[in-house]
């Protein structure tokens, strides 16, 4: 099977898995598939507005469901938590609509929310909002970013395999690191 027929087989099932886990990566490949004509832009904004705001709410209902307790046991959670439960104070609005957007607080930050005092209507309204206006920016920019590269590159298709597999290889590493560094801020709490 080749990347073409993987992408337009399997490439709205592998998104919608990819925004509801975490999204950025996904979504920027979605775009650049979609330039190139392999997926459709519109569904690709769709199946990641639905991808994301059901992971956001599974992480949502889960904080409600465990909470503070969860959080507390947590360590690599913590920080970021309580840097959530400081901008909730000041800019909750602008938090519950943004903050896909800030790498790292993807999944902490819907959990912390769920374990709120926040209502359920409310934020799920915000959700909405928010899934709609993340899915629709990062859907249009990747897909401009997929032409930029045709560009830049003149003949896309040429290339294609490569600009795949750079993207794949550079989330990967930024997903080691991120996880390197949980992983030492777990080793330094721990002596």
């Amino acid at each position: 099977m080749t990347l073409e027929q993987l992408i337009i087989e399997y490439g709205y099932i592998i998104l919608f898995i990819g925004t509801f886990i975490e999204g950025e990566t996904t979504i920027v490949l979605a775009g650049i598939a979609a330039y190139q004509g392999y997926l459709d832009l519109w569904l690709v904004i769709l199946v990641s507005f639905l991808g994301g705001i059901a992971g956001d709410q599974v992480f949502f209902i889960l904080g409600r469901i465990y909470g503070k307790p969860f959080i507390e046991k947590r360590p690599n959670w913590k920080i970021p938590a309580e840097k959530v439960n400081k901008m909730l104070e000041k800019h909750k609005h602008l938090v519950l609509i943004s903050f896909r957007f800030f790498y790292g607080f993807r999944t902490v930050t819907p959990f912390v929310i769920g374990a709120s005092h926040l209502s359920t209507s409310y934020v799920v309204t915000m959700n909405f909002v928010g899934a709609c206006f993340w899915a629709t920016s990062m859907g249009i920019a990747s897909f401009y970013f997929g032409k930029t590269i045709e560009i830049v590159i003149h003949s896309i298709y040429e290339y294609q395999k490569w600009v795949f597999l750079s993207v794949i290889i550079i989330a990967a590493i930024i997903w080691l690191i991120h996880f390197y560094r949980i992983r030492k801020t777990r080793k330094n709490k721990d002596i």
